[in-house]
């Protein structure tokens, strides 16, 4: 008889199982089956007997197990979403890496049961017994509801608040998961896909992100002080008011990220793409971008005070506002780039090229500017007090009511250096009072 309802299972025949039961006045029992891989959806196992069956990797989705025996069932990657297990027990089960989304468990007995790596997105656990049972590495969000008095953010899981600092997490797929919250400090996040993953507010102090796929991903708030981000991918991702203070993000893709008002203290940014970002308020103070691609970024009063740019490219990039005071920009391209009202006091701009740049009001006071490109620049009212401008080349210039310190007696004043040859009252330069 147990063969046959088997075969009747296996085909699919569920309701003609079911009613051999009932005609015979037992309990369907097909303990120690294997069905991996069977089509069960919307199946009905009421009260059946089920212990140690193999069912990885079997479709289940919208069954109801209602009151069955599932004790050491095998559940391995199997569909159980949808599925009610309520009274069911599961002693002992095995559901690991299974898809559990909006599962009833109410009130089964789930103690030692196997949840490593599941996805319980809006399971239902409320009055289930789960002393003994492994969560490690499953993955819940805002809805999945626990037992009373369940400690489900130190079990090992992760979603919302989870507290897991130092998890081994490589590799993990976290795809549009919401981690908000979530305590990851120095966790191991090597490879992890997470595009499209929340991580508001979330502790990565220390984590190591490297070559992780943040894309798209939405990080405000989030704490990555130190963390290591070499070779990310987080283009297009959120991260208005991240504190990124000391961390290594070298050779990342931030293309067309938004970092308004982010802390990026002494971050390491060398060689990394910032084409097309946001980052107005942004706080780069003595942050590392040499080689980084800045181009058509937004560094509207953005702090980059102390900063190295050697090399960056910043073409087309609005500095509005922006303090690159005591900076090295040596050979920096801002072909184009607009640096209204920027301050490059003290700054190093050697080699540097503004060409076509617009800088009205721009301060360049004791900026060293020697062998830069400043042809075809705008640069009205620009402050030039102390700059040194020796063999800067300056064809087709307009330095209208700017700004220069001619040779003083006075030693305490610094005076402006121009190329040899150029005459500063011809191209509408005053003298600083």
């Amino acid at each position: 008889m147990r063969e046959k309802w088997i075969l009747l299972l296996q085909s699919g025949r569920m309701a003609q199982a079911q009613e051999l039961c009932r005609s015979l006045g037992v309990r369907l029992d097909v303990s120690e089956a294997v069905m991996q891989h069977t089509i069960l959806s919307k199946a009905d196992f009421r009260d059946a007997v089920l212990r140690k069956i193999d069912l990885t990797g079997a479709d289940i989705d919208g069954a109801n197990f209602k009151g069955a025996d599932l004790r050491g069932a095998i559940l391995r990657r199997a569909d159980l979403s949808d599925t009610r297990l309520v009274g069911a027990d599961l002693r002992g089960a095995t559901l690991e890496d299974g898809y559990l989304l909006n599962t009833v468990f109410h009130h089964a007995d789930l103690r030692n049961a196997d949840f490593q790596k599941a996805t319980i997105c809006g399971a239902q656990f409320d009055g289930a017994a789960v002393t003994g049972a492994t969560f490690g590495r499953a993955i819940y969000n805002s809805d999945t509801r626990w037992p009373d008095g369940f400690d489900h953010r130190n079990c090992g899981a992760i979603g919302p608040g989870a507290n897991l600092p130092g998890a081994d997490l490589v590799r993990a797929e976290l795809e549009q998961e919401d981690l908000r919250d979530a305590n990851l400090q120095g966790a191991d996040l090597t490879g992890a896909r997470m595009e499209g993953v929340t991580l508001i507010d979330a502790n990565l102090m220390g984590a190591v992100l490297k070559n992780i796929d943040l894309e798209g991903a939405d990080l405000q708030g989030a704490d990555l002080r130190s963390a290591d981000l070499t070779g990310a991918a987080l283009a297009g991702a959120f991260l208005h008011d991240v504190n990124l203070s000391g961390a290594i993000l070298v050779g990342s893709r931030l293309s067309g990220a938004s970092l308004e008002r982010a802390l990026l203290r002494g971050a390491h940014l060398q060689v990394t793409q910032l084409d097309g970002a946001a980052l107005r308020d942004a706080d780069l103070q003595d942050a590392h971008l040499a080689e980084a691609l800045l181009q058509g970024a937004a560094l509207f009063r953005a702090r980059f005070a102390g900063a190295d740019l050697t090399d960056a490219n910043l073409q087309e990039a609005s500095l509005y506002g922006a303090h690159f005071t005591n900076a090295t920009l040596r050979g920096a391209n801002l072909t184009s780039a607009d640096l209204t009202d920027a301050d490059f006091s003290g700054a190093d701009l050697r080699g540097a090229n503004l060409t076509c740049a617009i800088g009205h009001g721009v301060r360049f006071a004791g900026a060293d500017l020697r062998g830069a490109i400043l042809s075809g620049g705008h640069f009205h009212g620009a402050d030039l007090s102390g700059a040194d401008l020796r063999d800067a080349i300056m064809t087709d210039i307009i330095f209208e009511d700017a700004e220069y310190r001619p040779a003083s007696d006075d030693p305490a004043l610094s005076i402006t250096r121009f190329p040899e040859g150029f005459l500063p009252n011809a191209h509408g330069m005053r003298v600083r009072g």
